[in-house]
């Protein structure tokens, strides 16, 4: 058997087990689900409020239950939370509590699926306890439903290994308050000596556990991976500015001993890709475009955010596309009325033209049937900066109807003074 179980799990025909950091864990802190959700929900709502109001709203209807205990069920919290934003008048009024709770425990769901990852080492234990004949349940304290526990382990591929699922929420009752456990027992019809619990938490699954006469045993874990940091230390404090602060720098000086180099900038180009996909979903945009040479590392870090924290439906498509700087610079420029030119302010129109790939006889081409044959054409075409010749010409074009050779005469003497 692996070793993340001892060998007196055997003697035992029945196994209950925790699901979160036992069965499953997750990239990201359970509040960052909350945050995740409070920005992706408001489009399907009509939320009028920006992600972090609608987060504290939410969290503000959760203080009539009892938060510790996990007792109290979604649709009640969702319930509370519906009231609040009506009676505020954040959310479209035609939306019924029926479809706000459907829309909430959707999204909800997708975003617990794509943050979880399966604790594959405890997983084999069970499936080789599962070929002995034992019966294996999940037993969690957690307030989505049985049917939402049934489908992360589905997601995972490992629903076949677990005869049936208890939550806290369907109960009213708690492993952290030892409740749970006789209605189990109970439901199953089984007595306390035949079955062996198996969690991470050492009340909740092991003291509590022992009370009601079954045996256990508690998982004990290294959370040292990247995710999980950035999550407890900064997502997780940052309820508060100070927090926030105290955590980013407390991150970031962890960063500085790190053997790679500017590792401290993981930070910020995660909060950038995040608000860049934010601003995104607000605009609607499927597909998002990264141009060369910098854009390939900004789409790198774009995949990496959305596969560890956003649900595929809702995932937007990054491409990348290879293109010269100054071909970027066209992209760049308004529409003729508003365009000032004001980049390029610093550039002549002859560099311009080299930029372009203009070789110095096309050039010198250009110059003859501008100024006619001189010997100053090169002084002539370096004397004003592009930006100031492209607005003449553009206020020439709009505003006077005048023949295409009546601006080439025009432009000769803009060029020239």
């Amino acid at each position: 058997m692996a070793d993340s179980l001892p060998q007196q799990t055997r003697k035992y025909s029945t196994i209950f087990v925790d699901f979160f950091d036992t069965v499953a864990f997750r990239h990201v802190h359970p509040r960052e689900i909350i945050r995740l959700w409070s920005a992706q929900i408001r489009p399907y709502l009509g939320i009028s409020c920006d992600p972090a109001t609608l987060y504290q709203i939410r969290m503000q209807a959760l203080e009539r239950f009892s938060f510790s205990t996990l007792s109290y069920t979604f649709e009640a919290w969702m319930r509370e939370f519906y009231l609040r934003l009506n009676n505020s008048n954040l959310m479209d009024s035609s939306i019924s509590f029926a479809r706000f709770l459907q829309l909430s425990l959707e999204v909800e769901e997708s975003l617990e699926v794509q943050s979880q990852f399966a604790n594959e080492n405890l997983l084999n234990a069970l499936r080789e306890l599962k070929t002995l004949g034992k019966k294996i349940y999940v037993v969690s304290d957690f307030y989505l439903p049985k049917s939402s526990l049934e489908r992360f382990l589905i997601a995972m591929n490992t629903r076949e290994i677990f005869d049936d699922v208890f939550v806290s929420c369907d109960f009213g009752k708690t492993k952290s308050e030892g409740n749970l456990y006789p209605a189990v027992l109970n439901a199953l019809g089984l007595s306390s000596e035949h079955v062996f619990m198996v969690g991470d938490n050492r009340i909740s699954d092991c003291l509590n556990s022992g009370k009601c006469g079954i045996a256990s045993f508690q998982l004990r874990h290294r959370y040292n991976n990247l995710w999980r940091k950035i999550a407890n230390r900064i997502l997780g404090l940052g309820t508060t500015a100070h927090g926030f602060h105290v955590a980013w720098w407390k991150y970031e000086r962890e960063c500085r001993r790190s053997p790679f180099y500017f590792s401290e900038y993981v930070l910020i180009y995660y909060f950038f890709t995040a608000k860049l996909f934010d601003e995104l979903k607000k605009r609607k945009i499927s597909n998002a475009v990264f141009l060369s040479r910098e854009g390939w590392l900004l789409k790198k870090f774009f995949e990496i955010y959305q596969e560890s924290v956003v649900p595929a439906p809702e995932r937007i498509t990054p491409h990348y596309f290879k293109m010269s700087r100054q071909a970027a610079a066209i992209v760049r420029l308004k529409p003729l009325e508003e365009e000032t030119f004001s980049h390029f302010d610093s550039i002549s129109i002859h560099d311009f033209l080299i930029g372009c790939g203009f070789s110095e006889p096309a050039i010198k081409e250009l110059a003859r049937e501008i100024h006619g044959i001189s010997a100053e054409w090169k002084k002539n075409l370096q004397k004003r900066n592009l930006s100031w010749n492209l607005l003449q010409i553009r206020n020439l074009g709009i505003n006077t109807h005048k023949s295409v050779p009546e601006i080439k005469r025009h432009f000769r003497v803009i060029s020239i003074h």
